[in-house]
């Protein structure tokens, strides 16, 4: 491997640590995962808060191919196939509304929560913050998949400290596998062939850390007492 590939392997690697480090230590989720977090109303108002986010990841990723294009077809693949994925082994939303129904939240209510919040776009300027370069778009989104990947394994986690085996926990645990290899490994590999390039390696550098602020917002709304 030449010096400029290793050093662009070793900046994508200190992305991936950098983001793993920061949603891993966020005080609300690291509660969570301990099964600190036992208040039965903050539960359900973060999960209906994560399953609006949940819900409009899949117009995310749909903006992200429509910016992409042509640019990077290779990328456009990836995203693509990203987004075919959302729906196995079954649609991620209804692995979801699994979850939410086995934690005794009904079905009126959490579809009048996403009627409500149908407006909010996910996460507020995640879409701003991946621009229209496909290296910050590859960068964006390896980002998002190992933050979403490490926040799932996380939860479901904590979820059985408190609840046992009693929660339909497939989407976090589903998730928490396929965001960590399936999904990671080809952003990754783009992200590293840009990051060869000095010029895209400082326009990656940009985004990650509003990235990272935007997806740690989420968790920034949940008090920790």
């Amino acid at each position: 491997m030449s010096r400029m590939c290793n050093g662009a392997k070793m900046f994508v690697d200190g992305i991936i640590q950098n983001a793993t480090s920061s949603i891993i230590s966020h005080p609300f989720l690291k509660k969570f995962a301990n099964g600190e977090i036992r208040d039965s109303e903050v539960i359900r108002r973060w999960a209906l808060a994560r399953y609006l986010s949940s819900s409009k990841f899949p117009e995310l990723v749909k903006s992200a191919i429509a910016v992409c294009g042509e640019q990077d077809s290779k990328l456009t693949r990836v995203l693509e196939k990203n987004l075919r994925d959302e729906l196995k082994p079954m649609p991620h939303p209804e692995m979801f509304r699994n979850f939410l129904l086995s934690l005794g939240i009904q079905r009126e209510e959490f579809e009048a929560y996403l009627r409500i919040n149908k407006t909010i776009i996910y996460p507020a300027n995640i879409i701003t913050i991946m621009g229209t370069k496909p290296e910050t778009i590859a960068a964006v989104m390896l980002v998002i998949e190992v933050m979403i990947g490490i926040e799932c394994t996380e939860v479901a986690r904590g979820l059985r400290t408190v609840y046992g085996e009693s929660l339909d926990l497939l989407f976090f645990d589903f998730h928490g596998v396929q965001d960590l290899s399936t999904h990671l490994k080809p952003f990754q590999r783009i992200v590293v062939d840009y990051a060869v390039d000095e010029v895209k390696r400082r326009e990656i550098d940009l985004v990650v850390s509003p990235t990272i602020d935007s997806k740690l917002s989420f968790y920034d709304q949940f008090r920790v007492i």
